[in-house]
């Protein structure tokens, strides 16, 4: 098969991080998943385990992969979360 995948498969709504820090209760986020791609809305949920969390992200997103960093921020922009991607489907 050459050439890039269809975009549709490129897309992700659900992110899974390791490491992270929650400053709030559980709720709704922005997500920034990359450095200059615009935050996503997300749903906060626990993950399987100690320091994992799990976002269930509005819309699709792109180009995530493990490895990257996720700065979660509220309503008002200030951050209130950060974690290292594990995994996003």
């Amino acid at each position: 098969m050459t050439g890039s995948a269809p975009r549709a498969r490129l897309a992700r709504r659900t992110v899974e991080l390791r490491d992270a820090v929650l400053h709030v209760p559980a709720g709704r986020v922005e997500a920034k998943l990359r450095g200059r791609s615009p935050a996503v809305a997300a749903a906060i949920e626990p993950g399987t385990g100690e320091g994992r969390l799990r976002l269930r992200l509005d819309e699709d997103a792109y180009g995530v992969a493990a490895g990257q960093t996720a700065v979660l921020y509220d309503a008002r922009g200030a951050v209130v979360g950060v974690g290292t991607i594990e995994a996003a489907e």
